[in-house]
């Protein structure tokens, strides 16, 4: 990515503002997203994409080890998205709400295929699997903190 892109990203939220009525006071509870299937379809989609995004960095698949190159950075992907799906799912239903939450288990899927994107080639399984379990409570704990963040600037 470039150096700009978090400053337009950044002004682009500050233009748009936040999702109207996600927070309506201080004592307001989380309002979750509006189509569960849709999102549940944008994630199979988004690890699609991962997998053709990661598996083509390679460049070609014509020369020597290239193939290799590209089976071991999809396996990585694949790894990754499972492994920190599943450390999310059971995170946010033993230590966090308590129920089952399908768009968590998406997010911590994305969390995980973002965490290994650039050195996915290089990561044997057992390594895509480490980090993906470290990206996934890191996910939830960003999460929280950006709700509660934002409740607190409303006060």
């Amino acid at each position: 990515m470039r150096k700009e892109t978090p400053f337009f990203f950044s002004k682009g939220a500050f233009i748009l503002g936040p999702r109207i009525d996600r927070f309506r006071g201080a004592d307001s509870k989380y309002i979750g997203g509006h189509s569960i299937p849709l999102v549940t379809l944008g994630g199979f989609i988004l690890v699609m994409g991962f997998m053709a995004f990661n598996g083509g960095s390679q460049g070609s698949i014509s020369g020597e080890k290239d193939g290799e190159a590209v089976g071991k950075a999809i396996v990585a992907t694949l790894v990754a998205c499972s492994t920190s799906g599943l450390v999310v799912l059971f995170l946010n239903k033993f230590v966090g709400s308590g129920s089952w939450s399908l768009a968590k288990i998406v997010n911590g899927c994305l969390t995980g295929m973002v965490s290994v994107a650039g050195g996915c080639n290089d990561y044997a399984p057992w390594a895509a699997c480490a980090v993906a379990a470290a990206a996934g409570p890191l996910y939830i704990t960003i999460s929280a903190a950006m709700v509660k963040f934002r409740c607190a600037m409303q006060r």
